[in-house]
């Protein structure tokens, strides 16, 4: 990958902008990779990365991933939740914990799984693009349906009987 550096120390902005382009998993190590910082350069881009965090910009994910406040990760279990008023299927994220609603997601029509389609409640590992960001809004590919979660309790009763 080509370096993004521009002959002076990436700014907070410059840092947001790569985040948000970026293709894949972002972390501390591509980001200085990137940017070409090396040695000492590399705890004041954890400093600015501490503030990013701080000030809301950024959130922190799996494996210490990193991704814009707000945005979900790339690749995501989603879960069919209807279909809008043009009959669009919709979904929510299986998990999601940050204040107010869950942004909208679109189930592509792209029919890359070989299946039936998904019914209410029915998950699916996906790839999310997003389409807007205010509202939030994206596009999920289905990568694998998952097996649907089973409600099943299992216990044992002992009975001591006492002759």
């Amino acid at each position: 990958m080509a370096t993004e550096r521009r002959g002076h120390f990436p700014t907070k902005e410059d840092i947001l902008k790569f985040i948000r382009g970026y293709e894949g998993k972002v972390t501390k190590r591509e980001i200085a990779r990137s940017f070409g910082i090396k040695g000492p350069e590399k705890i004041q881009l954890k400093q600015i990365l501490r503030e990013l965090k701080e000030e809301g910009h950024l959130s922190v994910g799996k494996a210490k991933a990193l991704r814009p406040a707000g945005r979900l990760p790339n690749v995501q279990v989603i879960e069919f939740s209807g279909v809008d008023k043009h009959g669009d299927a919709l979904a929510r994220p299986e998990s999601w914990d940050q204040e107010g609603t869950p942004p909208t997601i679109y189930i592509s029509d792209k029919k890359k799984h070989h299946g039936p389609p998904m019914g209410r409640g029915d998950r699916a590992l996906a790839r999310l693009i997003p389409i807007q960001d205010d509202p939030p809004l994206y596009r999920a590919e289905i990568i694998k349906l998952l097996k649907p979660e089973t409600n099943i309790v299992f216990g044992m009763v002992l009975i001591i009987l006492l002759v």
